[in-house]
């Protein structure tokens, strides 16, 4: 490559975005595709999140130039994108007939991508293998099949493609597609031993079978290219490996070994063999004759089977000895250091959280080991809960934005500080997906995807990224690109120049109503187009050799100025002789033909105008002051409801739940509490009942106390959920009642430009007059409306229940939790389909409160004591608990530890059984048992805070079935400077569930007693 300058990437380095064919694609059964093995797998109940799956997906099949005329814009130099096997052999098979509708259409991609100046980087497999190879011998378990069938299948992409495509991935994340879809069962095909997840499946040998048979199918086709297509093509081929950075916990040397060892896990397995032509020695030592071996003639074709290093990276774990995951190579992970504190900021997925250190350690560690260049090819962020926000608010990606600071400055010091030869960056990714088992919930892209339209809007993240690789790419010229200073109304410039056009501009507005296909592109003609239907035609791009045109919006008079270099005349100030609406009582008066300084020193500059406030006896608007439509919530994952974009009418809707008893952890929407106005006003308010649920579980007491609804019904294309045989929706009487009499209410106007977000900080601190009850309620409409206030997601806590299960307890132990929790759900979700997200926010305002009220009870109280959720996340815990199980106080707040986490294994089943027999009897409130805890002083910052009072003992051994302690070491423990090794506590336990206004448990506090 180029030598790089100083502080710049070099000329011919690499930059895109990637994708992945069925997650983009969609149109399963268009043109001749076959079906796949992620086409059946999505559509069982519980495979997915959401229960929504990839036969439509970003409908890119459809809308593939409108997906490169956006990479134009964008101004990148390349693209990955993946093949589908099914699409282009629909069976699959060496003797399977070629489908050349799917050979048009790639080349039609690939040519379109070639005019727009932008490499192709194709990947032949991503997770898609066709079903009819599973079904005829079990797909990657059969060796003999599978490896000749991919060989043929790649021969056909480097023949029809290969003229054109010089960059060549054979697989993507073998590890994924061996671990998650034949040893977790959470991917396609789902085999698993866990037969609450798979009928079929042997967790402890399959994995390393596939895993086997994986490397084999690259490598021989790698060897088919290098003998029969290279010497013409002049290409090059590898392999992209997912990994993350592995950080030892501690200085501790066993953990400084766990961390190697997870290396060897997670990217020995497949990088060894590929690159060094062995398996890690300690793969070896864990998995024995279970780890298939490669014949000499095998290893042959293995060894050096990759040009590069094709790295799929996105956090860093820190690692501990002793874990029992064995896919983890026996290592914990962990992103909480030793001193309490994270690693990082947390994405919405709960395996990632950004640490850009492990990005350049990792870089650094792989080109030591490996010795190749390396092909960043996969990086990117989920934003916590972006699929719950508007529009609006979630294109202001702002957690994206700083994790791809900090990666862009982690891969710059490492190429040029650290002399890693890095040859390109491939965020992920372009769009927002169908993210595999997540389904729609989770967020990857730098464009935002309406997949009620499929309309696509940059983030902010695509442009800094399209700002940062323009300013660090060494010969690249600097992009016109916009200051953004309003954030309702960012937008980009983006100058792009080749041999064919001198100066072309386009432009990306990402957050105002014109969505990314109507903005103009570069006109090109495709004179090699074979595809004529409508299945594959989308809106034609047009040329466009002018900037952005200027801003029409009532916020800014004065025109843009289209010349950059031509100075913007000003204007003098032409007061008027009255405030603006949402300045009004400032006391300063706004300009005529621009901004007052009120509202841009408010960052509300946009927003300002200059309109006076409607007379009293003047009726608002109907879209204003008119109720929004309130749907209950529904936890049928099949069909899903599809409501319209968010508009300023429109409540938000709760995202549908699966009915699957445990979902992944990375379903995390956490309620985000009352603002501290909102606790200044009537608090008694928080403990009226909505009356939205059936009479027999509520009191008297409603919110609607004038009894007036609004029944508002949406018209869409997919049957809602409730929908009668002739596909009329039928709105019940509790989804269209509205708090305390909010349709009464005075209503101030707020502009059309204004977003939902915007209305609720104007609301809340420019308050009309009126009791504090229809001011609390104005106030919560509006937060509710910007999709500020959410309901607790419990899922959350099920799931991770579910994980510490499989981690800490044996299979049996497992079946007697789950039995209870199994007959839990059905009455929870009973009531729970009755109630909407804004009933559920007033639940967990009642919780916060009791919180308040426990501090003074607990202050008080003399024996240990905690509380928790009835999922067991720890909320609260006194002093003398902390003490007994050797834990800081910090650790008992906010669900940084589980109530189960800190019981020996019997006492937590004993528990979960115990509460499931009494949670929804409102008989029963308190229950007396006893227990065992579990002494943790590791989780303390300072180990000597973990020890005892002076007046404790601690039973250390190991716990019985009875609960009690096998064997008996009674230990006076003092307070010294040595750290206290795990021990039990024998304990007399009662707890007492406390329960909402509908009869669900929601708190559960718990009292121990020393044996």
């Amino acid at each position: 490559m180029t030598a790089p300058s100083n502080s710049k990437l070099p000329k011919d380095f690499m930059w895109g975005f990637a994708t992945a064919a069925f997650q983009i694609e969609g149109s399963w059964n268009v043109d001749g595709r076959g079906e796949s093995i992620w086409d059946g797998f999505a559509k069982l109940p519980g495979k997915t999140q959401d229960g929504r799956n990839g036969d439509v997906a970003t409908d890119s099949y459809k809308r593939w130039k409108e997906d490169i005329a956006l990479l134009a814009q964008y101004g990148v130099k390349s693209y990955r994108f993946s093949l589908s096997w099914s699409r282009i052999i629909p069976l699959g098979g060496r003797d399977d007939p070629i489908n050349p509708e799917g050979i048009a259409f790639y080349n039609n991609f690939i040519n379109e991508l070639l005019k727009h100046g932008i490499t192709p980087f194709v990947t032949l497999y991503h997770w898609d293998l066709p079903q009819a190879l599973h079904e005829r011998y079990l797909g990657w378990l059969n060796k003999e099949e599978i490896v000749q069938d991919f060989t043929r299948y790649a021969r056909v992409c480097f023949e029809a493609f290969g003229d054109r495509v010089k960059h060549w991935l054979t697989l993507n994340e073998p590890w994924c597609v061996a671990i998650l879809g034949y040893g977790r069962g959470v991917f396609a095909p789902g085999r698993s031993s866990d037969r609450t997840r798979s009928p079929q499946g042997d967790s402890s040998t399959e994995p390393w079978i596939v895993g086997r048979n994986l490397i084999l199918a690259h490598a021989h086709a790698v060897k088919a290219y290098r003998e029969d297509f290279k010497p013409q093509q002049k290409g090059q081929i590898g392999i992209t490996l997912n990994g993350d950075w592995a950080m030892p916990y501690d200085d501790n040397q066993e953990n400084i070994d766990a961390a190697q060892h997870a290396l060897d896990f997670a990217i020995g397995w497949f990088a060894d063999p590929v690159y060094l032509g062995f398996y890690p020695p300690y793969m070896r030592e864990v998995l024995g004759d279970r780890l298939p071996e490669f014949t000499e003639e095998e290893l042959k074709v293995v060894k050096e089977s990759s040009d590069f290093y094709g790295m799929n990276t996105y956090t860093t774990n820190l690692c501990r000895a002793g874990g029992e995951d064995e896919f983890q190579g026996l290592v914990d992970y962990t992103f909480t250091r030793p001193d309490g504190t994270q690693l990082g900021t947390q994405a919405h997925s709960a395996w990632l959280q950004d640490y850009p250190e492990g990005f350049r350690a990792l870089l650094n560690y792989l080109y030591k080991r490996y010795k190749l260049p390396i092909y960043v090819t996969e990086n990117g962020f989920s934003v916590k809960d972006e699929s719950l926000m508007p529009r609006e608010q979630a294109v202001v990606d702002t957690d994206r934005v700083n994790y791809f600071r900090g990666t862009t400055a982690s891969l710059l010091a490492a190429i040029n500080e650290d002399g890693v030869d890095v040859r390109a960056y491939f965020p992920w990714s372009l769009l927002d997906n169908f993210e595999w088992a997540d389904g729609y919930v989770t967020r990857f892209g730098v464009t935002y995807v309406d997949y009620e339209t499929q309309e696509r809007y940059p983030k902010e993240s695509a442009k800094f990224l399209v700002k940062w690789f323009d300013e660090h790419l060494v010969g690249e010229e600097k992009s016109a690109t916009s200051t953004i200073t309003e954030p309702a109304k960012p937008e980009l410039v983006k100058k792009h120049t080749d041999a064919s056009v001198s100066s072309k501009t386009s432009t990306i507005e990402a957050k105002d109503s014109t969505p990314a296909k109507q903005v103009k592109a570069r006109k090109v003609t495709d004179s090699t187009q074979a595809q004529g239907s409508s299945s594959s035609s989308t809106p034609a791009a047009t040329e466009s050799t002018s900037a952005a045109a200027p801003s029409t919006s009532s916020a800014a008079n004065t025109p843009a100025d289209d010349d950059a270099g031509k100075k913007k005349k000003t204007t003098k100030r032409r007061k008027v002789n009255h405030a603006c609406l949402y300045c009004r009582r400032s006391h300063m008066t706004c300009d005529e033909g621009r901004p007052c300084q009120r509202c841009i020193k408010r960052e509300i500059g946009h927003l300002c105008h200059d309109e006076r406030r409607p007379k009293p006896a003047e009726k608002a608007p109907a879209s204003i002051s008119g109720a929004p439509a309130v749907v209950p919530n529904a936890f049928t994952p099949v069909p899903v409801y599809q409501g319209p974009p968010p508009t300023a009418s429109a409540w938000p809707l709760p995202v549908p739940q699966s009915n699957f008893l445990y979902q992944p952890e990375t379903l995390g929407n956490e309620f985000s509490v009352l603002t501290d106005f909102l606790e200044t006003l009537d608090e008694g308010t928080f403990f009226t009942p909505p009356a939205t649920v059936a009479p027999s579980l509520m009191s008297s007491t409603s919110f609607g106390s004038n009894g007036t609804t609004t029944n508002t019904t949406t018209t869409t294309t997919t049957t809602p959920l409730g929908a009668g045989a002739n596909g009329t929706t039928s709105t019940p009487a509790s989804a269209i009642t509205v708090v305390d009499n909010i349709e009464s209410l005075p209503t101030e106007a707020i502009l059309p430009s204004a977003t939902k977000t915007e209305k609720f900080l104007l609301t809340a601190a420019d308050q009309e007059s009126g009791s504090r009850n229809e001011r609390l309620n104005r106030v919560i409409r509006s937060k509710y409306e910007a999709g500020l206030l959410k309901p607790y997601n419990y899922v959350k806590g099920y799931a991770r229940l579910s994980k510490w299960m499989d981690s800490n307890v044996s299979q049996d132990s497992k079946q007697q939790i789950l039995q209870p929790l199994s007959v839990l759900r059905p009455k929870f979700r009973a009531i729970a389909q009755s109630l909407r997200d804004l009933d559920l926010v007033f639940i967990e305002e009642e919780f916060e409160r009791m919180l308040l009220d426990y501090d003074r009870v607990f202050s008080a109280m003399g024996v240990p004591a905690c509380l928790w959720r009835r999922t067991g996340e720890i909320y609260k815990g006194n002093r003398e608990f902390s003490e007994l199980v050797g834990v800081d106080g910090y650790m008992l707040r906010d669900g940084r530890l589980c109530i189960y986490e800190l019981m020996a294994e019997e006492s937590a089943v004993n528990y979960w059984e115990k509460y499931g027999h009494v949670a929804f009897d409102s008989g029963q409130k308190a229950v007396l048992t006893s227990c065992v805890l579990r002494f943790k002083p590791a989780l303390n910052k300072n180990p000597a805070a973990a020890v005892p009072s002076s007046n404790a003992s601690a039973t250390t051994g190991s716990p019985s079935k009875d609960g009690n302690v096998s064997v008996k070491e009674e230990k006076d423990v003092e307070k010294d400077d040595q750290p206290m090794e795990e021990g039990f506590i024998s304990c007399c336990f009662s707890f007492t569930i406390r329960r909402d206004k509908w009869g669900i448990p929601s708190m559960i506090v718990g009292n121990f007693i020393r044996c």
